[in-house]
């Protein structure tokens, strides 16, 4: 968990804070298919990376004024290694933003979510963005074509399938929060911490990496409430789905 008020790990503890922040290219008319955002020291001191520390951005739309969506972390192009940051300085990265999310857009305004991936890093405020029809468009063909087609009933179907159970696994970290933030509490290093994550909650590795980023307000009563209903809405449209064809 890494939100800014979570318990972090005690080789976190002299670190000074990042966050990120939406650059003037992006609040001055800025261009929802080339999303950036910078990385921002906010602290008072050097922040230095680690050993497998990146600057991976990844994003998510939503209606305007919706609730913060969980952004999905599985999405990534090649890491982005972090690099040192004197206080106030900041480093700019792209914001990648999962095809399925363009395939179901509708042109209109809409706001724009960012995370970082890695590294705890304070979110910006959702950034209210246009989206053209022209822009869905040029992003469905693009996939299509790398995909060589449409996305078809069976990658829609894996990819509710992939939902379903990381909504799945923020539900049962809620249940357990408290037993997971004591065995967070005295963790001495990050695989330390993914191991017992895996263990309390029966986990593959995957999943308890994605956990140990998870901001601690989706882990809260109020926010496992609303996953249930996502889950429950997934199972719906994933049901809703054409049966898979038999092999010949």
């Amino acid at each position: 968990m890494t939100a800014a008020d979570a318990p972090r790990p005690p080789e976190d503890d002299s670190r000074p804070a990042l966050a990120l922040r939406w650059p003037s290219v992006m609040t001055r008319d800025g261009d929802p298919e080339a999303a950036v955002v910078d990385v921002v020291n906010v602290g008072a001191a050097r922040w230095i990376p680690r050993d497998g520390d990146a600057f991976l951005a990844f994003g998510a739309f939503t209606e305007p004024h919706a609730p913060v969506p969980r952004i999905a972390f599985a999405f990534a192009g090649g890491p982005r290694g972090a690099v040192a940051l004197d206080p106030g300085d900041r480093t700019r990265v792209r914001v990648a933003i999962p095809d399925g999310d363009w395939a179901e857009l509708r042109p209109g305004p809409h706001d724009l979510h960012a995370a970082l991936v890695g590294p705890h890093a304070r979110r910006p405020d959702p950034l209210r963005v246009s989206v053209t029809a022209e822009a869905v468009a040029r992003r469905r063909a693009a996939t299509a074509a790398t995909r060589g087609g449409p996305p078809t009933e069976e990658d829609l179907r894996r990819s509710y399938d992939a939902r379903i159970a990381w909504l799945r696994t923020l539900v049962a970290a809620a249940d357990a929060r408290e037993p997971l933030v004591a065995e967070l509490a005295g963790v001495a290093s990050r695989e330390d911490a993914v191991g017992r994550i895996r263990t309390l909650l029966d986990l593959d590795s995957e999943h308890a990496q994605l956990l140990l980023h998870t901001q601690l307000q989706d882990l809260t009563p109020y926010a496992a409430q609303g996953t249930r209903r996502e889950i429950a809405d997934a199972v719906l449209r994933r049901d809703a789905l054409p049966p898979a064809s038999d092999p010949d």
